[in-house]
């Protein structure tokens, strides 16, 4: 049994590792997010014509570019959650 969990252990680092190396880029209004994988943002980059306007002319896009992100970081986790470490589990899990 231990030799099992050290196994899953090994298999979740490994994921973590492939997750953290992939990178997304979203684009939206001027508006561009950098991140990884497992959602750290790498880069968030506003064109200087929108950042010079007041924000509430470009909330709208930021914040559907940011539920945008979230949803694909959550994704690419369940996914390779799914594939890598439930893939491996015996009795159908």
């Amino acid at each position: 049994m231990m030799k099992q969990l050290k196994g899953l252990e090994a298999q979740y680092e490994k994921l973590k590792d492939e997750l953290s190396s992939k990178e997304h880029m979203l684009q939206r209004a001027g508006i561009t997010i950098v991140f990884d994988g497992l959602g750290k943002i790498k880069d968030l980059r506003i064109s200087e014509d929108i950042a010079s306007k007041p924000i509430v002319n470009f909330k709208e896009d930021l914040q559907q570019l940011m539920e945008e992100y979230q949803n694909i970081v959550k994704e690419n986790i369940s996914n390779s959650v799914k594939d890598k470490l439930f893939g491996s589990l015996p009795f159908g899990f």
